[in-house]
């Protein structure tokens, strides 16, 4: 459909590690699989940027491994910046060199992982009906809690 030479479709199925797959038909392919299709795809041209969202989604653990492997070295082997989007922050750590968090439509925070874990309080705070028997439950087990 995109009129592209063979050798630039062989390459994005390389690096997405679907070579062996070229001939196969897509509704044969495991979520997975399609999820990595639709990264070569995003790659065909050899694009600067890619944008993602929810990359690992729906992945099994081995998978999860193998597209956190592909993204982070995306821009030093390939020259692609990636951007992706996640409500998943642990998930994003282990993948992005810089980070930005947008809440209610304001830039909140942008640096990297290092950084943002420097700002890290050590302070949780959450709402509960009898924040007393939560503040004791809490010191039983250790932590420092005001009701």
């Amino acid at each position: 459909m995109k009129d592209l030479p063979e050798r630039e479709i062989r390459r994005v199925l390389g690096m997405t590690d679907l070579r062996e797959d070229a001939t196969r038909q897509v509704k044969g392919f495991s979520l997975e699989m399609k999820r990595r299709l639709g990264l070569a795809n995003a790659l065909l041209g050899n694009p600067e940027l890619v944008i993602l969202d929810e990359p690992t989604n729906g992945l099994n653990p081995a998978g999860i491994q193998e597209v956190r492997h592909l993204l982070r070295d995306m821009p030093a082997q390939h020259g692609i910046t990636v951007f992706l989007s996640s409500h998943l922050l642990a998930e994003v750590e282990q993948i992005a060199g810089r980070i930005g968090i947008i809440a209610e439509g304001r830039l909140q925070f942008e640096g990297t992982p290092a950084e943002l874990r420097a700002r890290r309080g050590g302070v949780l705070r959450i709402g509960v009906d009898r924040p007393a028997v939560a503040a004791q439950m809490l010191r039983q087990q250790g932590f420092e809690a005001d009701a």
